[in-house]
Parts: C-alpha cells; sequence; structure tokens
C-alpha cells in the first residue's frame, strides 16, 4: 500500500510534467534569441554558428536582410542558413542574402515581393532535402536575383509552381542554370542572363511565359530546357553554342525567330524534337558545322516552309529519344514545306519517313551544280518530284570552317579486332559501341578529311591521342568490354610543301615541320627555312614523330639549329644511320619519359656504338650529359657551327672524301654531302 504523502507526491509530479509537455507543445518551435527582430536558432557552440529562425510568435513582415553576424551574449555569432519553417506564412517586401549562407535546404515560403541571393564567387549549397521550394500564399509579383552558382547533386525545383516569380536576373558570377530551377513557374515572363552563363540545365524553364531569351555565353541547351514555353517567340544566342538537346525547344508554338550569327561552327548538335511542335515557325537555317540532326528535330512545324542543311550534315535522323526509338521523322507533318536546300555535292544518307509524302510530292529540293542527276539515283533523294540545281548553294552551304577553327566527329571509323577466332571489321558510330572480348588485339584507323587533322581519340573515357601514330591505334583488351570511341578532328587549314626530297608541314606558329622523307635518300640535310605557298620564307622548327622512321638507306642526316624539337620514334628503324650532324649548341629535348615509352625513342633501331654523333665545338661534355643524346658512344665536335658551311661550294681545289672515308679525286659530280678540308659541302 502507497503512503499517502508518496501518492502525493506522484501525483503533483505527473502534473507538472503534463504541464511542461502541454507548454512545450505550444511552443515548439521558439528560438533561442532575437536580435533585431530576426530569431535565431543556435546551430553551433563551438563553431558559433546559427541560423535563422520563424518567429516564436506570429511570422515575418516587411524587409529581411539577413546580416553575415549577430551578436548575442558578448559572443559573435556567424549566421550561416536558414531553418525550413523559418519563411512560412511570410509576407515579406526584399528577401535578400550574402554568401554567409553556406547551404540551404527545403524552404517553405509565404509571401516575398523581392528575392534576392547576392553576388558571390562561392557557390550555394543544396542541402539533401531541397528538393523544392514550398510556396504558399504568394500574394503579388516576386522578382528574383541570383547572384551565385547552385552546387547540388540532384534537380532542385526551387522557384516553381505558385511561387509568382515575373522576372528573373542572373548575375556575372553565375556560370550555369541548374536544372528544373524555375520548372513550371508559368508566372515567368522575363528572363535577363549575361554572358557568364554557359549552360542551361535541363527543364531550367520547363513551362515558363518567357517570351524571349539571349545568351550570348551559352554553350549548351539542357534537355527539354524551354520546353512548352508557348510564349517564347525570339532567341538569340552566339557563335559558342555547341549544342542543342532533346526537347530543348519543343512546344514553343509562338517561337518565330531563331538567331545565331552566320559564322558559327561550333554547334554540332541539334538533337531529336530539339524543335518539335514550333507552329510558329516558318524558315530554318542549320548554322554551317552541325554534324548531327536527331530524330523529329523540326516534326509537327506545321508553318514551315524553307530548311537550309550544310554539307557538315553527315548524320541525319539517326539520334534517336524515347518515341519508340523511331528514326528519321525529322519534318514529319511539316504540311507547308515548300523549299529543301542541301549543301552536299555527294547525298547523305536519310529515311524515306523523313519527310511526308506530299513534301516529296510538292516541294522543290535544291541541290549544288552538277549533283542533281546523283540525287535522282540517291535512296529517298529521288522520291522528290522537283530536284532543282543551283548554283551560290556552294557558296553559302560548303565553306565549313574556311576561316574558323572547327570540330567535327565523323560519322563511321574503321575498327579491326583479332581474337582467338581471327579478325574481323566493325564500323564505329555515334549511336553503338564494339563489344570485344578478353585477349583481343584492336587496331582503329581513322581517315581526316582533307585540311582536318586528328586531335583527340576518346576510348572509354580515356584520350589516347599522344600514342596515336599516323591516325592509327592499336591496343590489347585485358577483359571482355564494350569499346566507346570517339574521334574528333580539327580543321587545320594549313600548308603542306612537297619537294623531291621530302614533305613539310605548316605549324600553329607559322614554323615548318619536316614530316616524312623520301625513302631511297641516303644522306639527307634538312634545310633552314622554305618558301611557302605565298611566297614567304619560313623556318624549319621541328622534326616530326616518325619522319624518318624505317628509312633504312639513310646513312646520314643533318639537323640545323634552327630545329628546336623532335617528336617520338623520329628516327625509328633508321638502322644505316652513321652519322648525324647537329647544330644546335644545346642539346634538344624531348618531352617526359612517359611520352617517350609510349611511342618509342627518337633513334629506336639506331646502333648508337657506331653511328657518330657530330656537335658544335665546344659542346661535346653538353651532349654526353643530356638525354638520349648521352647514349652515342661517339660524340664529336665541329670545327663549323652553321648549317651554312654546309651548303654548295663551288670551289674546285682541295681534297673531297665522302662521309664513310673514301677519297673522292676531283669535285664531285653527284649529288650529296662531302667532306672538304675539314668542313663538310652539300654538292647540289
Amino acid at each position: 500500500m502507497v503512503p499517502p504523502f508518496l501518492y502525493y507526491t506522484i501525483i503533483m509530479k505527473n502534473y507538472i510534467l503534463t504541464i511542461l509537455c502541454l507548454a512545450m507543445a505550444v511552443n515548439s518551435h521558439a528560438s533561442d534569441f532575437v536580435e533585431n527582430g530576426l530569431y535565431y536558432n543556435i546551430t553551433s557552440l563551438s563553431d558559433l554558428t546559427v541560423e535563422l529562425a520563424q518567429p516564436d510568435n506570429g511570422h515575418y513582415s516587411g524587409d529581411i536582410i539577413i546580416p553575415e553576424t549577430v551578436e548575442y551574449m558578448s559572443r559573435t555569432f556567424s549566421v550561416t542558413g536558414i531553418n525550413s519553417d523559418a519563411l512560412s506564412e511570410c509576407n515579406i517586401g526584399t528577401l535578400s542574402f550574402k554568401d554567409n549562407i553556406k547551404s540551404i535546404g527545403e524552404l517553405s515560403i509565404g509571401s516575398v515581393n523581392t528575392f534576392r541571393i547576392e553576388d558571390s564567387d562561392i557557390p550555394l549549397e543544396m542541402a539533401e532535402n531541397a528538393y523544392y521550394w514550398y510556396w504558399h500564399h504568394q500574394r503579388d509579383p516576386m522578382s528574383v536575383y541570383i547572384g551565385r552558382n547552385f552546387v547540388t547533386d540532384f534537380d532542385a525545383n526551387l522557384f516553381g509552381e505558385n511561387c509568382g516569380a515575373v522576372s528573373a536576373e542572373f548575375g556575372t558570377k553565375v556560370t550555369e542554370i541548374p536544372n528544373f530551377l524555375f520548372d513550371r513557374c508559368t508566372t515567368l515572363e522575363t528572363v535577363k542572363i549575361p554572358n557568364s552563363i554557359e549552360t542551361i540545365g535541363s527543364g531550367a524553364f520547363y513551362e515558363t511565359s518567357v517570351t524571349s531569351i539571349q545568351g550570348l555565353g551559352i554553350t549548351s541547351i539542357g534537355t527539354g530546357a524551354f520546353d512548352r514555353c508557348a510564349s517564347l517567340k525570339s532567341v538569340e544566342f552566339s557563335e559558342s553554342l555547341t549544342s542543342i538537346n532533346e526537347y530543348a525547344f519543343a512546344g514553343c508554338t509562338s517561337l518565330t525567330d531563331f538567331i545565331l550569327p552566320s559564322n558559327t561552327h561550333q554547334l554540332k548538335v541539334i538533337d531529336h524534337s530539339a524543335f518539335e511542335d514550333c507552329t510558329s515557325l516558318t524558315s530554318f537555317v542549320i548554322p554551317e558545322g552541325v554534324c548531327f540532326v536527331g530524330s523529329f528535330a523540326f516534326a509537327g512545324c506545321t508553318s514551315l516552309e524553307s530548311v537550309k542543311i550544310p554539307n557538315s550534315v553527315i548524320d541525319f535522323g539517326n539520334i534517336t529519344g524515347d518515341q519508340d526509338n523511331q528514326i528519321g521523322n525529322i519534318f514529319k507533318g511539316c504540311k507547308a514545306l515548300k523549299t529543301i536546300i542541301l549543301g552536299h555535292n555527294t547525298p547523305i544518307s536519310t529515311w524515306e519517313n523523313s519527310f511526308d509524302a506530299s513534301t516529296y510530292i510538292s516541294a522543290t529540293l535544291k541541290v549544288p551544280a552538277g549533283s542533281s542527276e546523283t540525287y535522282k539515283k540517291a535512296d529517298y533523294w529521288k522520291n522528290f518530284f522537283d530536284i532543282q540545281e543551283d548554283e551560290t548553294i556552294a557558296d553559302e552551304l560548303c565553306t565549313i570552317g574556311i576561316k574558323d577553327e572547327n570540330y567535327y566527329i565523323p560519322e563511321v571509323i574503321e575498327v579491326s579486332i583479332t581474337d582467338n577466332y581471327g579478325e574481323w571489321y566493325n564500323y564505329w558510330s555515334r549511336q553503338n559501341c564494339i563489344v570485344t572480348q578478353k585477349g583481343s588485339s584492336v587496331n582503329i584507323k581513322v581517315k581526316p578529311e582533307e585540311n582536318y587533322k586528328l586531335v583527340s581519340l576518346n576510348i572509354n573515357g580515356e584520350d589516347v591521342i599522344s600514342s596515336v601514330i599516323k591516325n592509327e591505334y592499336t591496343f590489347s583488351v585485358n577483359d571482355n568490354m564494350e569499346l566507346q570511341i570517339e574521334p574528333v578532328f580539327e580543321y587545320y587549314p594549313y600548308q603542306t610543301i612537297e619537294t623531291d626530297e621530302a614533305t613539310f608541314e605548316e605549324q600553329e606558329d607559322g614554323s615548318f615541320a619536316i614530316i616524312d622523307i623520301d625513302e631511297n635518300i641516303t644522306e639527307y640535310i634538312i634545310p633552314e627555312t622554305l618558301e611557302d605557298n605565298n611566297g614567304k620564307t619560313c623556318v624549319i622548327s621541328r622534326i616530326e614523330a616518325n619522319a624518318f622512321k624505317n628509312r633504312v638507306e639513310l646513312t646520314s642526316v643533318t639537323i640545323p639549329a634552327t630545329i628546336t624539337s623532335i617528336g617520338n620514334g623520329a628516327f625509328a628503324g633508321c638502322v644505316n644511320l652513321a652519322s648525324i650532324y647537329v647544330y644546335h649548341e644545346e642539346p634538344i629535348t624531348f618531352g617526359s619519359a612517359e611520352a617517350r615509352r609510349a611511342s618509342g625513342s627518337i633513334f629506336d633501331g639506331v646502333n648508337m656504338e657506331t653511328c657518330i654523333l657530330y656537335v658544335p665545338y665546344g659542346c661535346a661534355d653538353k651532349y654526353k650529359g643530356a638525354t638520349i643524346w648521352s647514349d652515342f658512344q661517339h660524340i664529336v665536335e665541329m670545327e663549323s657551327t652553321s648549317i651554312k658551311d654546309v651548303i654548295t661550294s663551288q670551289a674546285n681545289d682541295g681534297i673531297w672524301y665522302t662521309l664513310s672515308g673514301h677519297r673522292v679525286y676531283g669535285k664531285p659530280s653527284k649529288k650529296g654531302i662531302y667532306i672538304k678540308n675539314g668542313l663538310k659541302m652539300y654538292i647540289k
């Protein structure tokens, strides 16, 4: 039996506990302190950090400028966050914060007239729960200013439905608009994008009411970035734009003007359905340099009357999306299409369903002069009832990269694979990958078009260009795997000069490199200069990789002081090379050891024990201490220090010897290099 006094004590404790619980329930969001009308929760006493909290009673109104620091109990706290309920039920004029706010999570927001994230180089991190910001009771139109990049691993729809934003402006510190930032913000009409922004993320302005876009620094437009923006009328981008991804402008039924500079060559991809159902477009010029036009790219553009397609397009309708992987259908439903202008002298492969039957019957296909008969025999192009030649097309659509740098990815490349079952061939394209078995040997061959050079060969994410020799790359597969191969070619309009003995190629700095010599040459002096196709005298500054490779007849070579670099494998396989004359007082270096291992030694196969290396007077010790040069067992100093001492002599006097030491009686009559009175002479 419980004593009466103890029973009374238990009842009172339970009563007090109940009262405390009720009090805590009534004021469950009580803040830690208040300063200048703003409420705060302490998030770390050790770091002295706080976050903006919801008022203990009521909600915020007026302007809120979140400070960087706040004083409390003789301590200075840094304001680093905003509590998820801090702005719930608010009625704010201006909300502003700086980069002291490091991270923001999910927010519940009442009504805000001006929302400002001030300029900063420090990105704003989105917490894991920041998938949405919930906007409630938005009473007035809101303007948004964003001055920082966002850091997030997920799609954060921050200014979505019900936020009431009518205008958005981005600061010059911003370089990327994240995915779905204004997704379904149907009130948004005006967007200002500075030149600093390079990327517009997927769905960033999906189903908004923006009327125009100007992005002169944009390089990439994400999937569905402006999908279903029915009020969008005009779009302007600069030559920096490289890709328009799938559905980027699909459903923009008011779009009439899509502006790009006429000289742009950077845009490579117009992905599938990019302009599908843009029912107000009347004409479209696909910019020069575009390589890929995806399926359904312009399907449903019911007002489209004319389109121009440059000869840079190599893939026409093969990029598919989620429409049951249907290929073609590029101009499906374009009932008003009257004129198609093609820049290809040779018909590009296409699909019968790329155009409607009515288009084949009623539209005119214009092609370059002299190519109409070819088109009349080509699959599907021959379906056009009216094919006409146009002499102006060559000037308008066939001038890819004449003045500007230009890159392209070829449609196919040849890949040979040797495995346990023998050798077989495959042709890589953008739509597939190559399956290989463990132990296979893979050889990749690429054939650049005229005036292009291979600048990158990416295999499963790794660029192997440093190991490519004469546009070929061979490697072994260590495991069963799928190969994804992407070669990239750069427009390279530099001159190539061919002489009777050698071939030279212009470099980026205007000098020339020797890239090949005649296989029958026994003795060769690399000239210091040559005259280019414009009559200009140019320096020869480099021996290209593999330039003299496997020239087994070569016994002597002279390298002038103008040569400053020698590529890997330059003299590999020159097994009979007996003498090398170098007129460079400082030994030429050969790059990293790793690069040399990748492509073989410069002199691989040359007999370093017998081949004599002749160097300028007083420089032998330098060469004996230099990488690779020190491998030569015989390094001899020359009296002459200039290649000019080697050039043609007209004198008949003196005693002449061949480079191998045999005396010649009288002046030599055969062209080549000789020694007279201790100096090398070249008889032309």
